[in-house]
């Protein structure tokens, strides 16, 4: 992918995954996981509030169940270093999708009217029970 890593950061990766009784690629996969987040961090650190908006994609392109589900685990912790770093309150709203609608951008509004009365009765059981805490 011509993708460089500092010659520090990858015996640093490598010697977390030796450091292991049984050398496991999983321990590779989570100081790696450390690393980006390190990097996140900096960055906001240097650059968070010079008003340029900043994105993040994270993919998986390994056939490794490690390094595939280290994939999810990055996108999570780089998510809440990111929101975290608004220091404002934040929240996560999660929709089921339709398979037809995948073709084409809707607002919330539309995908929430696309989910049909399931999305709607689970919002609201939902919300009962935010309210009940």
């Amino acid at each position: 992918l011509g993708v460089h890593l500092p010659s520090a950061v990858e015996e640093r990766i490598l010697a977390k995954a030796n450091a292991t009784e049984s050398k496991t690629k999983e321990a590779a996969v989570l100081e790696s996981i450390d690393v980006c987040c390190e990097a996140l961090q900096r960055i906001l650190q240097m650059a968070g509030g010079c008003g340029v908006p900043l994105g993040l994609s994270v993919e998986s392109l390994s056939g490794f169940r490690e390094e595939i589900d280290g994939c999810f685990e990055l996108f999570r912790r780089l998510q809440a270093t990111m929101l975290d770093s608004v220091c404002s309150p934040w929240a996560v709203r999660w929709y089921r999708v339709p398979v037809h609608s995948m073709a084409r951008s809707h607002s919330e509004e539309q995908l929430a009217a696309d989910a049909g009365p399931e999305m709607a009765e689970e919002e609201q059981a939902g919300s009962r029970a935010a309210g009940s805490i």
